[in-house]
């Protein structure tokens, strides 16, 4: 089903409709590390400035206007200050196609810690960590972390079992990606848009579906 909707999107998943689906998952996991009881919770929050701090990886941020996506406080210890940066991939991109999962996580976990990471501990003097999914409602290993962290602090501030808030929290991120999606399959349909017969037969080839059962 997935794989569906790619082939009918992936020609709009760029400007805007990509930006709303990295903004939407951002508010998600900022709105609900506010319910868990953290503080200073805030969306594109301003690094601040470099002065003079050497940085061993030529690709940090250095930029004086750089931003991160999530800022929370006491997420990761008590009154510590924690960044987080989120990215979504579309996993069915050609680039990808000679590649596993877990090897295309582990790249864009790598490239966000490469330009964050060492900037946020010298500089913030504060914990970094990526937030990578994927438009098929996957995560990253790291992203992953957060979440069981995100799903401990509501269970317990809530006084829920954990389970059944880690089963509601990824309900809420799964559909915040396909409430995207559905938005970028709707943006496609103008006057000049013409569905590509090839790739939505091979998509519902690879998905295991007939006609009679899309209908």
């Amino acid at each position: 089903m997935w794989r569906i909707v790619y082939c009918a999107c992936h020609d709009t998943m760029t400007g805007g409709l990509r930006t709303m689906m990295h903004n939407d998952l951002a508010e998600e996991i900022a709105d609900r590390m506010k319910d868990a009881g953290c503080r200073d919770v805030m969306l594109e929050p301003d690094l601040l400035p470099v002065d003079g701090e050497a940085f061993e990886l030529k690709t940090a941020n250095k930029q004086d206007d750089a931003r991160s996506d999530i800022r929370a406080e006491g997420f990761w210890g008590k009154k510590r200050r924690a960044f987080f940066d989120v990215m979504v991939f579309t996993p069915y991109a050609r680039s990808y196609s000679t590649r596993s999962l877990k090897a295309i996580y582990a790249e864009h976990e790598g490239r966000k810690s490469r330009e964050y990471k060492e900037r946020i501990l010298k500089v913030e003097r504060a914990d970094f960590t990526p937030l990578v999914f994927s438009l098929t409602g996957g995560m990253g290993p790291q992203a992953q972390a957060v979440i069981r962290r995100l799903g401990g602090l509501l269970a317990e501030r809530e006084k829920v079992s954990k389970s059944d808030i880690m089963g509601w929290l990824r309900a809420r991120l799964s559909f915040t990606v396909l409430r995207a999606v559905i938005t970028c399959l709707r943006g496609c349909r103008s006057l000049n848009y013409k569905a590509c017969i090839g790739e939505v037969e091979l998509a519902m080839s690879e998905a295991r579906l007939c006609r009679d059962q899309a209908a």
